[in-house]
Parts: C-alpha cells; sequence; structure tokens
C-alpha cells in the first residue's frame, strides 16, 4: 500500500512550541478517543516528532489511503475539518507538507528527530 505523509509543522520557541504541539497531539488523539473518528477508512498514524538540532517541534499525519502521492486538497480539506471536529489548535503552519518516503522515519532520515509519542492503527510503518 501507498503512503502519503501530511504534515503540520511548528516552529518557534522550544517551549512553547512544544506545548502547543503537544496540545495539537493531544487534541487529536483525545478527538479520536472520543467519538471524532479519522476522516479515511485506512491505515493511519498520528506523531508527535522533536527536532533535536532546531527548536522545532511537528505533529505528522501518516495517511495511508493507497493513492500514490495524493496531496490532493481534497484529502487536506478533510484532514483540517477533523482538525476543527477535535478542537485541534490550529498550527502555525497548516496541513499540506507532503514528504517523500515509505514512512515517517524515512522521510525524516538524516534530520535528527525524536519520536516522542503516536497514536493510530499503524505501527513502525506498517499496518497492525
Amino acid at each position: 500500500m501507498n503512503r502519503t505523509l501530511l504534515c503540520c509543522w511548528l516552529y518557534g520557541s522550544e517551549e512553547s512550541c512544544k506545548e502547543e504541539a503537544t496540545n495539537f497531539f493531544n487534541a487529536l488523539r483525545n478527538g479520536v478517543e472520543g467519538d471524532k473518528r479519522f476522516p479515511f477508512e485506512c491505515p493511519y498514524q498520528v506523531y508527535l516528532l522533536r527536532n533535536q538540532l532546531a527548536t522545532e517541534w511537528v505533529v505528522a499525519v501518516q495517511v495511508m489511503r493507497g493513492t500514490p502521492g495524493d496531496d490532493s486538497s481534497e484529502q487536506n480539506d478533510m484532514l483540517m475539518q477533523w482538525f476543527e471536529a477535535c478542537s485541534a489548535p490550529h498550527p502555525q503552519e497548516k496541513v499540506g507538507k507532503p514528504m517523500s518516503g515509505n514512512t515517517i522515519e524515512s522521510a525524516l532520515r538524516g534530520l535528527s528527530y525524536d519520536f516522542i509519542d503516536s497514536f493510530g492503527v499503524i505501527k513502525g510503518g506498517e499496518p497492525s
């Protein structure tokens, strides 16, 4: 199955950015645990990441829809609607930054990211 990586990048001072990214990530997790299901019927994973070199925190959404390179505005709009339904505070840069690579790990290889937390229906880049 092909993968599309749609990422929300959060920038700023480390402490304020950490709080913003963590709040965003937790709002999405709480939404899924409540009644705000993920907008697509496919494997997905949501990650909270931190760049070790830059003071950059990231919430990344990995969508495995089986559509190669799908970074369509419809898919982005559905993710933005899900963010809003989960009452997730908007990131400084909104969704829609596709990345190459079969997994979040391979897309960020060499960029010194720590994987802080994750949830969803895939683990380690493979369907569970």
